[in-house]
């Protein structure tokens, strides 16, 4: 459906899948009623991928957030509903590791969204100030990793370093970030798989309490503020 949306400019596949969600047929009730996901997390993930369609402007951050909370955040609640951790403070921090990741892609690639007149970024931020945002949002998302079933934690932790390695080779080349997309090397990924496998195995369980401030702007949402 994402796919459908970004590179076919065929939105009309994700009405349908809506139109047919909301009835209560087709595949994805199926996955919902399977892992008991709730509906509306579900109807939230396909008016993001509508939102998409270009022309797209975003004029305040919040915006931007809300976005990430649509096609990021609420994929991270459904990882969490299939792998049967629903409560509300790894919710929490599934949403932020999404949210995170979201904003490193639109950092990512600035340069060729632009050329499809979609501007996810707001007047009064750059790239950098994107991904020093996202920052905010790993270091807390990060903390959820561990309240996951340990077999599913080194493919998600890993996924976060190399997120978060982009966003940082951004910050220290900002220039080249303006031209072109920036990428991790082979290496680089390996390094970071070894890093992320001895983090899953070194740290300790998150005891501290969730930041809701890093949820303000899409609070109303499902599951973003003990909601569902």
């Amino acid at each position: 459906m994402d796919d459908a949306v970004d590179e076919y400019n065929t939105p009309e596949i994700v009405q349908d899948s809506l139109i047919k969600h909301n009835d209560g047929v087709g595949e994805l009730s199926w996955l919902l009623q399977k892992y008991a996901i709730p509906p509306s997390v579900m109807q939230a993930f396909l008016q993001g991928l509508l939102d998409d369609i270009t022309p797209v402007n975003h004029t305040k951050i919040s915006t931007t957030l809300r976005f990430g909370y649509n096609v990021a955040g609420t994929v991270g609640i459904m990882m969490c509903y299939i792998l049967g951790c629903k409560e509300a403070a790894i919710l929490y921090y599934a949403i932020d590791l999404g949210v995170a990741m979201q904003l490193v892609n639109i950092a990512r690639d600035r340069a060729e969204d632009l050329r499809i007149q979609r501007d996810y970024i707001p007047d009064d931020y750059d790239q950098v100030a994107l991904v020093k945002l996202a920052e905010t949002y790993f270091d807390s998302g990060l903390l959820g990793v561990h309240k996951l079933p340990i077999a599913m934690r080194p493919a998600i932790m890993t996924a976060a370093y190399i997120y978060r390695a982009i966003g940082r080779k951004i910050i220290a080349n900002p220039a080249h970030a303006k031209k072109q997309r920036i990428v991790v090397s082979m290496p680089h990924k390996a390094l970071l798989t070894l890093r992320a496998l001895i983090a899953c195995l070194s740290a300790p369980e998150c005891s501290s309490t969730h930041n809701h401030a890093l949820h303000v702007a899409f609070k109303d949402m499902p599951c973003a503020d003990g909601n569902i």
